[in-house]
């Protein structure tokens, strides 16, 4: 029965977030804020728990390295936030694939 009514009550949460900061941040960071972190979190592979807490690490090095580096470099926060995240699940993804290479390497 708690189940239910928590998925529901978080279901109703993140709509209102969503709804509400679409407004104030635009759509690109908005599902770049959803997406990518989650994405990059899922490319480490460790299980539903670490994945959370990844994803939330994550967004929350995304947003705040995209912030300060927009405003040194003077250009659009939101569109920075969102190049930012692209770049760190690269980043992720080149690091998987060298560290399964070496891996393989090792094992030969």
């Amino acid at each position: 029965m708690k189940v239910p009514l928590i998925n529901y009550v978080f279901s109703i949460l993140v709509a209102s977030a969503i709804s509400v900061s679409i407004r104030i941040v635009g759509v690109l960071v908005i599902s770049s804020m959803i997406a990518l972190p989650v994405a990059t979190a899922l490319q480490l592979e460790q299980g539903f728990k670490r994945t959370l807490f990844w994803s939330i690490l994550f967004s929350v090095v995304d947003i705040l390295s995209g912030l300060v580096c927009s405003y040194y470099l003077n250009v659009a926060p939101g569109g920075f936030t969102a190049l930012t995240s692209v770049a760190v699940l690269v980043l992720v993804l080149i690091g998987k694939k060298l560290f399964f290479s070496a891996r393989a390497a090792a094992a030969d």
